[in-house]
C-alpha cells in the first residue's frame, strides 16, 4: 500500500464522516430532493441489507446473490446512500464535491481489498474477477457453484441493523433541516 492508500483505509470512516457533515452543513433539502433522495437512501440500505447475508468475511469468498453482479456490492451501495444524501442536500455543488470526495476515498479502498481478496483466496478470485466487475454491476449473474442462500444470521453478524438505525437517523437529519430552513 502506498502511504495515501494506508491512510484512506484506516481513516475512511472518519474522513467519510468530515464530508458528510459538510454535506449538512452545505444543505438546503426541498420536499421533492428529501422524497427523491429518501428512495434512493432507502434502496441502497435494502441493497446493503441484501449484501451482508451473504458475505463470511475471511471464510468463503462471495460469489452468490449481490456478489455475482459486482465484486463490491457494499460500496455500490454505500455509493447509492451517499448519492441519496446528496439529493437530499439539494445543492448540486456541494454534492457534485462530495461525490468526487467518495470516490477518492473510496477507489483507493476497492483497489487494496481486492488486493487483498486475490492474495487470500488465489485462483477462486481471479476467475470470479474475469466474469464479475469490480464496482459498476454486470447486468446478468454470473453463474457459480456458490448457491448459498441468504443468511440471517450473517447480516445480524455485521451488525446491518445498526447501519439501519443510523440510515434513520441521517434521513431523519435531513428532514429536520427542511423544516428548520423553511420554518425560520
Amino acid at each position: 500500500m502506498t502511504p495515501y492508500q494506508e491512510f484512506i483505509y484506516h481513516h475512511r470512516p472518519r474522513i467519510t464522516g468530515a464530508v458528510a457533515i459538510v454535506l449538512l452543513f452545505f444543505s438546503y433539502p426541498t420536499l421533492q430532493s428529501l422524497l427523491i433522495g429518501t428512495v434512493i437512501v432507502l434502496l441502497g440500505a435494502v441493497g446493503r441489507t441484501w449484501a451482508s447475508g451473504y458475505i463470511d468475511k475471511d471464510q468463503k469468498l462471495a460469489t452468490c446473490g449481490p456478489y455475482a453482479y459486482t465484486r463490491n456490492p457494499l460500496y455500490v451501495f454505500n455509493f447509492t446512500m451517499f448519492v441519496g444524501c446528496c439529493v437530499m442536500s439539494a445543492n448540486i455543488w456541494v454534492g457534485l464535491a462530495c461525490m468526487i470526495s467518495f470516490l477518492l476515498i473510496y477507489s483507493p479502498v476497492i483497489r487494496v481489498e481486492a488486493q487483498r481478496m486475490a492474495d487470500y483466496f488465489g485462483d477462486d478470485y481471479h476467475n470470479w474477477a474475469l466474469h464479475v466487475p469490480l464496482f459498476f454491476p454486470r447486468f446478468t449473474a454470473f453463474s457459480s457453484n456458490d448457491n448459498r442462500p441468504y443468511s440471517f444470521k450473517l447480516m445480524f453478524e455485521h451488525k446491518e441493523h445498526h447501519h439501519w438505525v443510523w440510515t434513520v437517523i441521517g434521513i431523519g437529519i435531513f428532514y429536520a433541516l427542511y423544516f428548520y430552513r423553511t420554518m425560520s
